[in-house]
């Protein structure tokens, strides 16, 4: 209830006195959103990249618990922790399975899929299959960032995918600074909260120090 008045109260404020942010162009612009779409487009924007985020930290940590050689590569040289973040979403990506649509028949291999049919992408294997030195099962530490396929492509790439980059590199920056050994609780077993919409894992017990 505290978010539907927080948004609310926001809508009407950039309506009656807008400014050069996005709620204010979509509130304002050519085609104007009514309340009810920039209530909806704002839930969106605040929820889509919460869980998503909370997913990948939760993956990003797991790695680094059960690799102390990888975790001081990132305390020596933070400039590393850009290329970690990138294998963390191109290895576990938090939304995995795409839904889509074709808009024509279209072949694919030996299958051919005619106009309106549903169909799920799953960008979690496309970037494992080995169709390239990249695209492998382990966490590539080369300094270079790769491409992926994490956060989707074309026109429904994931808008806030740079932002998501800005989250997880603040975030494990100053984990490593503050925490800078942990460990698995013994005996830890990774789970996914499945089904669900985001991939995460139930839980991540770790020991500090």
């Amino acid at each position: 209830m505290e978010l539907l008045a927080y948004v609310s109260q926001a809508i009407n404020e950039r309506r009656a006195n807008p400014g050069p942010d996005i709620l204010s162009q979509v509130l304002t612009g050519e085609d104007p959103l009514d309340d009810t779409e920039a209530m909806g487009l704002s839930f969106l924007f605040v929820l889509a990249g919460l869980d998503t985020v909370t997913a990948a930290m939760s993956t990003a940590l797991l790695e680094l618990a059960r690799n102390p050689e990888l975790r001081a590569t990132l305390r020596e040289d933070p400039g590393q922790i850009d290329v970690f973040v990138e294998e963390i979403v191109r290895l576990e990506p938090p939304a995995p399975m795409l839904p889509r649509v074709t808009t024509a028949e279209v072949t694919i291999g030996d299958i051919t899929l005619p106009a309106d049919t549903q169909v799920r992408l799953c960008v979690g294997a496309i970037n494992r299959d080995d169709s390239d030195e990249i695209s492998t099962n382990d966490v590539v530490m080369d300094g270079k960032v790769h491409r992926h396929w994490g956060f989707g492509g074309g026109p429904h790439r994931c808008l806030g995918s740079h932002l998501a980059r800005m989250e997880l590199k603040l975030i494990l920056d100053e984990w490593l600074k503050r925490i800078p050994e942990f460990s698995l609780e013994a005996g830890y077993e990774p789970h996914i909260i499945f089904p669900a919409q985001t991939f995460a894992l139930e839980r991540v017990p770790l020991k500090l120090g």
